[in-house]
Parts: structure tokens; C-alpha cells; sequence
């Protein structure tokens, strides 16, 4: 948000904020973090109950709560990759758009924010089926061949680590 503070466009479609319109710009962020606290305690709690998990009731309630939490921690993941970044990395988009002439400029930044969930989202097609899927529902070669070519070096077709795990699945 910083970087897009210093671009004249950003600055002249929201009013040159200043002060305390300033202010809210930039503390609303932790503002949504707090709110997002009882979700993310329900991951922990969640996580902590199925761990612990005796009966099987437990377990799905646990993991019914667990995937209902989860979205909120994956759609921050972008932001926190964003912070992480080299600063000298970081600043090179929202630079580069300093220099559009119209209010993309900022916008182009914001919109970027959203590029890695729609990457994740686009390419969740290339994931293989769970072997343990596979093998509860009959497709014993489609799993053994996944298994073999995620865990088997290149030049080994064969491995005895897959083919423990099917046992071991099976």
C-alpha cells in the first residue's frame, strides 16, 4: 500500500488522502486481521481436535470446521509472499505502473494481488489423484504409476519405495 501512496494517480482518484483518511487506509489492514482472529483460532482449536480425535464423530466435526476455516488462512497466503519478498523485489511492479498515464497505475497493483490464487486455482488440474483414492476405488495401476513417478528417480523406473506404499495403503 506504501508504494501505491506514492503514485500521483492513486493520489488524485482518492482525493490526496491525508491524515486521518490516510490513517484508515493503512490501518484498516490490521483491523481485518483482528476480525479474522476467531477464524483462525477456529484452525487451531480445529487442528488441536483432530489431532487428539478418540471417536469418529471428533475427527469429522474437527476437520468439517478445519476445511470451513482454511480458505482464510489460503487467501492470505499471497499477501504474506508479498511481504516476504526482497524490498528491492517487492517495489518493482507498483514502480513500473508509477509510470502508466491513467489511473491503472494503482489499480494494476491491487488487481495483481489476486494473480497467485488465480494461479493456484488454474493449475489445480495438473494435481494427481490421491493414490489412496485411487486404490479404495479399484484404479491400482493409475495409483502405482503416480506413486512411481513421484518417488522414483529418473533413471530407476522401479522403486521399492513406491511399491511399499501401495502395500502399505492397501
Amino acid at each position: 500500500m506504501n508504494g501505491l501512496q506514492s503514485i500521483s494517480y492513486w493520489k488524485d482518484y482518492f482525493g490526496h488522502p491525508t491524515g486521518t483518511r490516510l490513517g484508515l487506509i493503512n490501518g484498516i489492514y490490521p483491523v481485518g486481521a483482528v476480525i479474522s482472529l476467531p477464524v483462525t483460532s477456529f484452525i487451531i482449536i480445529s487442528a488441536i481436535i483432530q489431532a487428539c480425535a478418540q471417536i469418529y464423530i471428533m475427527l469429522v466435526c474437527s476437520r468439517l470446521v478445519l476445511e470451513f476455516a482454511s480458505p482464510v488462512s489460503q487467501s492470505i497466503s499471497p499477501i504474506l509472499i508479498a511481504e516476504l519478498a526482497y524490498p528491492t523485489h517487492r517495489g518493482k511492479i507498483v514502480f513500473g505502473c508509477g509510470f502508466m498515464q491513467s489511473s491503472w497505475s494503482w489499480s494494476l497493483p491491487s488487481l495483481l494481488q489476486g494473480f497467485t490464487p488465480l494461479v493456484q486455482l488454474s493449475l489445480i488440474w495438473l494435481i494427481s489423484e490421491s493414490p489412496r483414492w485411487l486404490l479404495a476405488n479399484g484404479r491400482e495401476e493409475e495409483a502405482e504409476a503416480i506413486l512411481l513417478r513421484l518417488h522414483s528417480p529418473p533413471n530407476k523406473p522401479q522403486n521399492e519405495l513406491a511399491a511399499l506404499e501401495i502395500k502399505e495403503i492397501k
